[in-house]
């Protein structure tokens, strides 16, 4: 599926449009917060796919093959009443939209109700948000319709936030596939192919979003150094 948007760069354009430009140039660079997530991550999802058993391996060529391998896994998890996961050396389901283009891997999808995949994110943060940041509503909203289109009911999704500092420490909120966000996530899904078309992003203008970003030293649009100037 060419010019495929990820569902995560959906969130960085939220963030700040730069940060799609600069994984484009630089890739993924990793600092300590993001391996902090990474090791949650993998933590809580190869405990739940090794509660799966033995898997099979398939070959995915075409973009068909994606959406026929993410609907037989679903499928077999709502029958069974399991919970699937995605790791970084094992794919059990994709979330694919060819019309809008996206395509995306969520972390987990629920399926013990029988009726539809609960999809959820996980989210590391040095502190607990009192609600879910749009950014991340978008992103997991991308997913949903992703998993919508492979013919599963999507009602609501959840975004689970937790703390760095301490992992058993974490705040969840529920997502609705309304229409609001149906439109929020086509919208942003233009914006940012529209961004990896043309490299010329609108950057923030908030100096600590510099501060906190990885690409902070390389990107050409930093505000980094203006706020190490101010003292802020």
């Amino acid at each position: 599926m060419t010019e495929a948007v990820f569902p995560s760069s959906m969130a960085d354009y939220w963030y700040c449009p730069a940060k799609i430009v600069n994984m484009q140039l630089y890739g993924s660079i990793k600092t300590e917060d993001t391996e902090r997530g990474s090791v949650y991550h993998e933590e809580v999802t190869v405990k739940i796919i090794k509660k799966l058993g033995p898997l099979r391996k398939v070959k995915i060529e075409t973009v068909y093959d994606v959406m026929r391998h993410a609907y037989y896994n679903i499928s077999g998890a709502l029958s069974d009443g399991h919970v699937l996961a995605n790791s970084e050396d094992t794919v059990l389901f994709r979330a694919v939209s060819p019309e809008l283009k996206i395509a995306g891997m969520p972390d987990k999808a629920d399926c013990r109700n029988g009726k539809e995949p609960i999809l959820m994110d996980f989210k590391t943060t040095k502190n607990l948000p009192s609600e879910a940041w749009a950014s991340n509503s978008i992103q997991l909203g991308a997913y949903m319709i992703g998993v919508e289109r492979l013919g599963f009911r999507q009602t609501c999704g959840v975004i689970r936030y937790v703390l760095e500092s301490n992992g058993s420490e974490y705040r969840e909120f529920k997502i609705y596939l309304d229409n609001y966000l149906r439109d929020e996530v086509k919208k942003t899904a233009e914006l940012v192919r529209s961004i990896l078309n043309s490299g010329d992003p609108r950057p923030t203008s908030n100096p600590r979003k510099c501060a906190a970003c990885s690409y902070r030293d390389l990107c050409q649009w930093s505000l980094f150094e203006e706020e190490v100037a101010l003292g802020t």
